[in-house]
């Protein structure tokens, strides 16, 4: 026992000896940097150590030491300057990348909530890493002042859109904007707390383009910040509905329509029942949910048609929704409209001109009622397009050419009225 104390004590006094000792100072950056040449396995560590222990301030010095002919003592100085550059972030990043613990949470924010919309996973830590330098200045925005980071959040897209741009539009995505920023943008605008309403659109400039479609929303992290986004705005802002259902239709999304937009859909048109949707955005929330196929529709129709300060476009909207999901019960409560002479829309269609009345849009879905065909009828559209699909028409295209026809379609449509709903 006592051999191997003595063995003990001679071989931390000979591993003492390796590391150099200073009598009257520190040694100075240069000293260490020389060091690092240095024979001894742990000298050479020990001076490493020192120099990461000063930080920026070595930088200098171990850029000198570059030019060394010691292969060792190159090798060091470049990893230390690779250490000693990156940011604490950068470093909190890569140790988070390695083992995927958070020591400093404040260093990498979001992970939280990140972790529960997408996941914690190696791809999602992957993918989160990549973002941070997007999100961490705008979640910060959204903790001091949600109002100025909304603003921010719009001043970041609109820069990204530009460098888009700047480097021959979509085709040079790769040249300037990588989909991690697009990602990024995502998270965000995902957050509950960021009040985007109209300004979520913006996020749909990227969606369609090919390396955002195939390189992110392909991916189930990707896709997951995507509904994320869906789920918090989608209820908020028709147009933004009005756009994801375009857009998951197209992509073949039908997991996020039934998840996500069919109760963003209900919840809209219980909002347009209530008289919360401004009128400019009814017509969004009508076609959103024809798309969706919502049934519930058309009673929200047939009480906006009972507003007597529903606006025109409103009421042709209204209208067209009941087309699509009433029956014959409801032409009773249509009949009224035939009388409303108010301009809707004045256009033309295969240079065929048209103007559009909102009796018009009245008859033309008495018409789809009661199963009569259009092609009796002289509508500016039909005339121009004769093998068409009614719900494919707008009902602001609804209309005729001269007021002859529209008062012979009126007619022709009463007489079929007469005969068909004789008392």
């Amino acid at each position: 026992m006592a051999n191997l104390s003595r063995l003990t004590f001679v071989v931390t006094l000979l591993a003492l000896a390796t590391i150099p000792t200073y009598a009257d100072e520190p040694p100075s950056p240069q000293q260490l940097v020389e060091q690092l040449a240095a024979k001894s396995y742990r000298q050479r560590e020990w001076a490493a150590q020192q120099l990461r222990n000063l930080g920026k301030a070595a930088l200098p010095f171990l850029q000198d030491g570059l030019t060394s002919t010691n292969p060792e003592q190159r090798a060091r100085c470049e990893e230390l300057l690779a250490t000693l550059k990156q940011s604490p972030a950068d470093i909190e990043l890569a140790l988070f990348l390695h083992d995927g613990q958070i020591r400093n949470p404040k260093l990498l924010p979001g992970w939280e909530r990140f972790a529960k919309v997408v996941g914690s996973g190696p791809a999602e830590r992957v993918l989160f890493a990549s973002i941070c330098p997007t999100i961490s200045p705008l979640l910060q925005a959204i903790d001091k002042n949600p109002a100025e980071a909304v603003n921010l959040f719009r001043t970041r897209c609109t820069n990204v859109q530009q460098e888009i741009f700047r480097n021959g539009g979509f085709n040079g995505f790769h040249a300037g904007v990588q989909t991690n920023e697009i990602a990024a943008l995502l998270f965000v605008a995902g957050d509950e707390r960021l009040k985007l309403e109209q300004h979520a659109s913006y996020m749909f400039t990227f969606f369609y383009q090919e390396p955002v479609r195939n390189q992110l929303l392909a991916t189930a992290p990707g896709k997951r910040l995507f509904d994320q986004f869906l789920s918090v705005n989608a209820a908020k802002e028709p147009n933004v509905l009005q756009q994801a259902v375009n857009l998951c239709k197209q992509f073949n999304f039908n997991d996020t329509i039934d998840r996500v937009l069919v109760p963003a859909g209900k919840e809209l048109l219980k909002r347009t029942a209530e008289g919360k949707i401004p009128a400019h955005s009814i017509q969004s929330v009508f076609t959103a949910a024809q798309q969706l196929n919502l049934p519930e529709t058309k009673e929200v129709a047939l009480k906006l048609l009972g507003n007597p300060r529903l606006d025109t476009l409103s009421k042709a909207m209204a209208l067209g929704a009941i087309g699509r999901f009433g029956d014959k019960s409801n032409v009773k409560d249509l009949l009224p409209l035939l009388a409303d002479k108010t301009r809707i829309a004045a256009g033309s269609i295969n240079n065929i001109s048209y103007t559009t009345e909102v009796r018009d849009v009245a008859l033309f879905t008495l018409i789809r009622l009661t199963g009569q065909q259009f092609n009796d009828y002289q509508f500016a559209y039909i005339k121009s397009i004769p093998n068409f699909n009614p719900e494919h028409v707008y009902p602001t295209l609804c209309g005729f050419s001269t007021d002859a026809e529209r008062n012979a379609a009126l007619t022709r449509f009463q007489r079929w009225l007469d005969e068909n709903h004789k008392k």
